[in-house]
């Protein structure tokens, strides 16, 4: 048996397409169930889901308090599974996804936790100022064309292609509630901060190139605005990992934060004004995204040197 969970908020403008991809999934040989959660919407995305339920093995939940890991965690308990592929609500599934975690799930008896690639499904002509600039791992959870099959950091596991043997949430382990997607600025990377805790409990990590999904990506997060609040996002969630691994007895700090990043931070408005200045795109791009990031990484460094970090749910390793 293999579970597919996913939560949503106010996903109905790519749920249809999303849940349609679904329907064409080729069934693995053990069964399989949809666990989704309604994460407090407002729009009519539990509709949507509903009338999906004689199409696909789908179970509905909904979880009123706001925040992805509030919602993944909640259906943790539901999950028949011996593995549960998480996803996201704007992806398009290859038919082949669950057989292919299928496959890993005998084949790869020594590891733990399993990603796949995931690649861009633009929403027009492919904006070609932001593919050469912006990161597109961090901006749009996709991997690199030469990402290839083999063992791998759990850094590259991202939430919208990812599966992890069902006995880790058995022994204790969930997602950090104090992270995640939520309403206003929040930390990203809310598995990938799972997948570090996981590592350090030993497990390992296989990421197959062949299971692939689509994200789509919409306008709207091809706008500056957009590119300025992820690119925060992407700040403070470094900030926030790299805040428990790393010694900063010898690093000189400034009001919280390391001194190197308000040079860094400066640097990046500077670039931002010389591109705006010249018409430069790509420039602008990136001082945009170098001066946010920054912003995001002072931002959480000072507030964590400021109070106790939340500390990660018990027995977080599930080992």
């Amino acid at each position: 048996m293999i579970t597919l969970a996913f939560s949503t908020f106010n996903g109905s403008r790519t749920l249809p397409s999303m849940l349609e991809s679904l329907t064409t999934l080729t069934p693995p040989q053990g069964g399989w169930e949809i666990i989704a959660v309604d994460n407090a919407s407002t729009d009519n995305s539990s509709a949507i889901i509903n009338s999906y339920k004689k199409k696909l093995p789908l179970k509905l939940l909904h979880q009123p308090k706001q925040g992805k890991n509030f919602a993944l965690n909640l259906a943790l308990p539901y999950c028949l599974g011996e593995i549960i592929v998480f996803t996201d609500d704007d992806i398009l599934a290859s038919p082949d996804l669950l057989l292919g975690y299928e496959r890993l799930l005998t084949n790869k008896l020594d590891y733990t936790v399993f990603g796949g690639k995931i690649i861009p499904h633009w929403p027009d002509d492919k904006p070609e100022a932001i593919v050469k600039t912006i990161p597109l791992g961090p901006a749009y959870s996709l991997h690199k064309e030469d990402m290839h099959s083999g063992p791998t950091d759990p850094g590259m596991v991202w939430g919208a292609n990812m599966a992890i043997r069902s006995d880790v949430f058995k022994k204790g382990a969930r997602f950090n509630e104090c992270i995640g997607p939520s309403i206003g600025s929040y930390i990203m990377g809310s598995e990938t901060e799972l997948n570090f805790r996981l590592a350090e409990a030993g497990h390992l990590f296989w990421f197959e190139d062949s299971i692939v999904v689509k994200h789509q990506i919409r306008p709207e997060q091809l706008s500056h605005k957009w590119l300025a609040g992820r690119a925060q996002r992407f700040g403070r969630a470094n900030a926030f990992n790299d805040h428990k691994r790393r010694d900063r007895s010898n690093m000189p700090i400034v009001f919280g934060a390391p001194r190197w990043q308000y040079r860094a931070l400066v640097e990046g408005w500077l670039i931002k004004i010389l591109g705006i200045l010249s018409g430069n795109e790509e420039t602008m791009l990136k001082g945009l995204w170098n001066s946010n990031f920054y912003r995001g990484a002072i931002y959480e460094n000072r507030k964590l040197s400021s109070q106790r970090v939340p500390p990660a749910e018990k027995n977080g390793g599930g080992r």
